[in-house]
């Protein structure tokens, strides 16, 4: 009969205790070998031939298998955050845009506005400055018939705001503009023109020689018209006058009107009093000649 001494007996129990938890532990965490890269006749013998060496363990910091998995979220996350960095630029960009753009229509309109203006203004001081839009004419001499009337139109208001060529109504002064010689060429201050007619009816009349600005030439002789008091009249009532830029030959005899530099020319015939007649019917003027005299290019 075999006898157990205690204690023999409890470590036998501590024994069976522990190997019944290391069961457990086995049971539920049963072994699983590595995952080794050589084949089961290929392993290796011998320590030292163990495929697990340090330099071939594939979690290197460059073989990293979930290292491309973290790349993608983190070119995810930066090209998420490159997007919203560049909406947040073009939404503080988008007001500056958005003001650029008015002022740019804003400044589009003004020039149209300005165009316009100008458009408006040039086509009215060129109707203004024409002497086309007079009412009658004789020859090369316009004259209007609205004058001092009241039925007078703007633009014939505006003409004698702009030259004070048209002040008095035709029963007491009419005004004939030449802007052209009687062959229908532009009148120009560096030609010489010989100017000549019969008086017209009515009790005094002049010829005044203008820039086509309406100012006068200026010159030293200060010579600016010919009238009835001093154009003297040839045998057969007919008067004469001469015009350019200096005294040319038959200055000695008649009337010479300076016209110095190269500018257009206008002629201004004033008719004080006129007879009714020529009141009545301004075209009916006997109309003084205006020839070029010479080559005038």
């Amino acid at each position: 009969m075999n006898v157990c001494h205690p204690p023999a007996a409890a470590a036998r129990q501590r024994g069976g205790i522990v190997g019944r938890l290391l069961w457990l532990l086995a049971a539920a965490h049963p072994f699983r070998p590595p995952q080794v890269p050589f084949g089961p006749s290929q392993v290796p013998s011998g320590p030292t031939q163990v495929p697990f060496r340090p330099i071939q363990v594939p979690f290197g910091p460059i073989q990293v298998p979930f290292g491309l998995s973290l790349s993608k979220p983190l070119a995810r996350a930066s090209t998420s955050s490159a997007r919203t960095e560049g909406r947040a630029g073009v939404s503080a960009r988008a007001p500056a845009a958005a003001a650029a753009r008015q002022r740019g229509g804003i400044g589009l309109r003004l020039l149209w506005l300005l165009a316009a203006v100008a458009l408006g203004l040039g086509s009215a001081w060129g109707v203004l400055r024409s002497v086309s839009g007079y009412g009658a004419s004789a020859g090369p001499w316009r004259a209007s018939t609205l004058a001092g009337s009241p039925d007078a139109d703007l633009y014939t208001r505006a003409r004698v705001a702009l030259g004070g060529l048209l002040a008095l109504n035709r029963e007491e002064t009419m005004y004939y503009v030449a802007a052209t010689d009687s062959a229908g060429a532009p009148l120009r201050s560096r030609c010489t023109y010989r100017v000549s007619g019969v008086p017209p009816q009515a009790r005094w009349w002049s010829v005044t020689a203008y820039a086509e600005d309406l100012f006068l030439f200026p010159n030293p002789q200060r010579r600016y018209s010919v009238n009835g008091a001093n154009a003297p009249l040839d045998a057969q009532g007919r008067f004469a006058l001469l015009s350019g830029p200096s005294s040319p030959p038959g200055a000695e005899t008649l009337p010479w009107l300076p016209t110095p530099g190269d500018r257009g020319l206008f002629f201004t015939l004033r008719v004080y009093n006129p007879a009714p007649a020529l009141a009545a019917a301004p075209g009916s003027l006997q109309a003084p000649r205006i020839e070029a005299l010479g080559e005038c290019k």
